[in-house]
């Protein structure tokens, strides 16, 4: 983590000299967020979908870089955003289908990859949206906040080197507590993939703060090598300068940054798994899209009744036990926090979300589609993990382990490339 350095720069002096930087370039970045104030001139939304290439097997063609990822453009909003991104995707996903079809391959949206015997890489859906500075704080709260809830639903990693795991199995990876039961999370142990160290109150500039303060970590380990000559001399804030560099060396599961060139913000969610079809990611993005909008409506008054480590707490259970998972959330009946199964706090949150996106002018008939999705999950009970899990055990009663996986892996691509949502499959 932190701003890697290469091995012939590193002097006596250099961390120092370094570090200076960086307060002098957040100094820079406070001021013209202050200034500027960053205004949301019009929303942009990307996202950028990982998928593996396999062979007849299901094993990765290449072993050392299993995921490659599709980036999307922006694209400024319309009341169909949602629908164009999904067009957009899975007309592109399924040209890198045929393509790889020719030569024998397979392309899987999937969490990770159950017949992968070294999982170290997972494939996920990340989308992302611009957002004013003034809304910054309680925006990005109340993704914070949210973020459980969209990973309870959108769970789709439920095998991690070939065994069963958590139903996300990438963040079972990147856990504190690593891949085991009812994990609780200490406030003084931090993942690889950080959640976040208290809620906001300061805007953007206090996470760049907090990567400055709290998260410098010169290493020797991870180089990158890095010309700062220039900027120690000619200190300009860039899109490209040390402290934007040094910030997104830092992972977070959900991901804020400043452009200063286009004088934008913007939030990424990385905690949404690949797949199953792209009309499950599609859902599960304006899902968390809904929820940050409402939730932030009332930031104030959520913030102060979930602690950030409770919020943190509940997002590794939703990410161990998918819709079993019991969290901690404001009760809608005395407003105090108590434990719930997040499948009711979703059911009672999906009227808010369906009126904010109403009010928000997203297309009526977008919102009825993919909130129907959400629906048909939640009634159901059925996310891309449970379909894993449940097909497995039906299998692994006829054939051998590794076989098993294989037709799991099999199954699912069948019916991921008929783009039809994970709560139909058989």
């Amino acid at each position: 983590m932190g701003l890697a350095l290469a091995s012939n720069a590193i002097d006596n002096n250099y961390e120092v000299r370094l570090h200076q930087l960086l307060i002098q370039q957040l100094e820079q970045l406070e001021g013209e967020v202050a200034r500027a104030h960053y205004p949301q001139e019009s929303e942009n939304y990307a996202a950028t979908l990982g998928v593996f290439t396999t062979d007849g097997y299901g094993q990765p063609i290449n072993q050392h870089n299993p995921v490659h990822y599709l980036t999307f453009a922006p694209l400024k909003k319309t009341d169909d955003i949602f629908s164009r991104l999904h067009q957009r995707i899975y007309h592109t996903l399924m040209q890198q289908h045929d393509e790889a079809h020719q030569q024998g391959h397979n392309i899987v949206a999937i969490g990770s990859l159950p017949t992968y015997r070294h999982q170290q890489s997972n494939a996920l859906f990340r989308f992302s949206h611009s957002v004013s500075a003034s809304d910054f704080t309680a925006y990005y709260n109340a993704a914070q906040l949210s973020c459980s809830l969209t990973l309870a639903i959108a769970a789709n990693s439920h095998h991690l080197s070939m065994k069963p795991s958590w139903d996300e199995a990438y963040v079972a990876q990147h856990s504190p507590h690593g891949n085991h039961q009812d994990s609780v999370i200490e406030p003084t142990e931090r993942p690889p993939i950080i959640f976040g160290q208290g809620w906001l109150s300061h805007g953007i500039t206090e996470l760049y703060r907090q990567s400055v303060h709290n998260e410098f970590i010169p290493t020797m380990s991870n180089l990158t090598t890095l010309t700062l000559s220039n900027e120690l001399t000619t200190p300009a804030l860039t899109d490209g300068s040390v402290l934007f560099q040094h910030h997104n060396n830092i992972l977070r599961w959900n991901r804020a940054t400043v452009s200063p060139t286009n004088q934008q913000i913007t939030i990424e969610y990385n905690a949404i798994p690949a797949g199953p079809s792209i009309a499950d990611s599609i859902a599960n993005a304006m899902l968390q899209l809904g929820l940050t909008l409402y939730l932030a409506h009332h930031n104030a008054w959520f913030t102060h009744i979930v602690p950030f480590n409770t919020a943190e707490t509940n997002f590794y259970r939703c990410a161990e036990f998918g819709l079993q998972a019991e969290i901690t959330w404001p009760n809608k009946e005395t407003g105090e926090a108590s434990q719930q199964r997040v499948l009711y706090v979703l059911a009672d949150l999906l009227p808010h979300i369906r009126r904010t996106l109403l009010e928000q002018r997203f297309s009526a008939y977008d919102i009825d589609g993919y909130m129907g999705i959400i629906e048909k999950r939640l009634l159901t009970r059925q996310t891309g993990a449970t379909w894993q899990r449940q097909h497995y055990r039906k299998l692994i009663t006829q054939y051998k382990a590794t076989e098993a996986l294989e037709l799991v892996t099999r199954d699912y691509l069948s019916y991921a490339h008929t783009d039809v949502p994970v709560a139909e499959w058989n």
